[in-house]
């Protein structure tokens, strides 16, 4: 799964808070400049750990934990979406 297809996916089911319809398609620079702006909320390695993507060959986690992968996160998000919106939500009333 991409970063963009999971963002894709919780915007889709109203995940994120006073979201736009659509996230801006923005540069790297343009991203590590926006981070910039809000010093001490993530580094730039957890950024970039986060933003760009990552593919690891898992065929053998599953094999060694003996269970099957399934459909995969997108798959399963529509079950869990009330929990997501409902624990940012709060996040942010305790930030008020």
């Amino acid at each position: 799964m991409s970063n963009g297809d999971l963002m894709d996916t919780l915007l889709a089911h109203d995940v994120f808070p006073d979201a736009p319809a659509a996230l801006p398609d923005l540069s790297w620079a343009d991203c590590l400049q926006r981070l910039e702006a809000t010093p001490g909320r993530v580094s730039e390695r957890q950024f970039a750990l986060l933003a760009r993507d990552h593919w690891y060959r898992s065929e053998e986690v599953w094999t060694a934990a003996a269970c099957d992968p399934g459909p995969g996160p997108l798959a399963r998000l529509a079950d869990s979406a009330d929990w997501y919106r409902a624990h940012l939500r709060a996040r942010l009333q305790t930030r008020a």
